[in-house]
């Protein structure tokens, strides 16, 4: 049996959805062949043992010091990771290049696809190259924001979505209806990141697609719908409400499937993927598809989308936990 480091919690504005995450992969991973050893991060990039660890996961209190991570490592003889640790560290690429410059293996993307994934902007300069449909958008920085919706807002139509560039589960995102309301957006995004987008807001559905696999996938899952109970599907959506409703499959005619099986794949390889990522798209008037992002680090319970589209694959959720532990090791 091989002890594997379920890496959790984070500094982003995501750390709690990582802890429900590590919950379900710690309770449904094949324990006849991989021993979980939960490592907590805190939100100041702290990291604990896994008993210290284990507790937060039982909603305790943690009441031990901080250790490095590196000891950790040591202590637990960990050579195979599986991170969960979603948006800013543990999906950008930067938890990749520590884990592959302490030769530890790791699921999921490695820290080129990891940080493309994540930035938004340069995530559509790579699609757009491969004649793949994105949302238009304008990207403005903090730096000059000021000077460049002067230079923007006569082309911008409204409505628009304003949208941190290199964020994930919707925080600081805000649906913008007039030109009044889009500094106040702009500022809101700027508490996250420096580089915003602002995007075409697509009237249309949410899909999304799962992919697990190597470089070449092997598992293509057919899409979902998410049908927000909100304006849009926002964090408070995703997390708080539970209103949202989740279609899977979603109830598309089989062209459609098909397309949106292909782009998904394509879109995947595009940015040089591996393991596992969840595609998310736009369906304007049922035929115009646009890609809106890839979450290479999705959310990972045993209700996420993520693990519910592979279902209809045939894999139960303890199967694509050991298939993404097999290829991490594979790599």
């Amino acid at each position: 049996m091989e002890n594997v480091g379920i890496l959790f919690g984070g500094p982003s504005v995501e750390h709690e959805v990582s802890i429900i995450s590590a919950k379900g992969v710690i309770e449904n991973i094949d324990k006849d062949l991989f021993n979980p050893i939960p490592l907590y991060q805190d939100k100041l990039g702290n990291w604990y043992s896994a008993s210290n660890s284990l507790k937060l996961l039982k909603g305790k209190e943690i009441n031990g010091k901080p250790l490095s991570f590196e000891s950790l490592i040591k202590k637990y003889n960990l050579k195979l990771t599986f991170p969960l640790i979603h948006g800013t560290f543990g999906e950008d690429g930067k938890l990749q290049g520590y884990l592959e410059a302490l030769k530890i293996r790791y699921v999921g993307c490695d820290v080129k696809a990891s940080a493309i994934g994540m930035d938004k902007e340069i995530c559509k300069k790579i699609w757009q190259r491969e004649e793949l449909q994105v949302v238009p958008y304008f990207k403005i920085l903090y730096e000059n924001y000021k000077l460049e919706i002067e230079k923007f807002k006569d082309k911008i139509e409204f409505p628009v979505f304003v949208k941190p560039a290199d964020s994930g589960s919707s925080i600081g995102i805000t649906k913008v209806k007039k030109l009044e309301e889009l500094e106040n957006a702009l500022e809101n995004a700027f508490k996250i990141t420096r580089k915003v987008l602002i995007e075409k807001a697509i009237k249309g559905r949410e899909i999304e697609v799962s992919v697990l696999g190597g470089f070449d996938p092997e598992y293509i899952s057919p899409p979902g719908e998410i049908v927000p109970s909100k304006e849009f599907y926002d964090y408070e959506d995703k997390y708080k409400l539970n209103k949202a409703e989740l279609k899977v499959p979603a109830p598309l005619p089989e062209n459609l499937n098909h397309q949106f099986k292909e782009l998904a794949k394509k879109a995947f390889m595009a940015i040089d993927g591996y393991g596992m990522a969840r595609v998310d798209f736009f369906l304007e008037e049922d035929k115009n598809i646009y890609i809106n992002e890839i979450n290479t680090i999705p959310g990972f319970t045993p209700i996420s989308m993520y693990p519910k589209l592979l279902s209809l694959c045939g894999l139960s959720y303890k199967e694509v936990i050991t298939i993404l532990l097999n290829l991490a090791k594979e790599r």
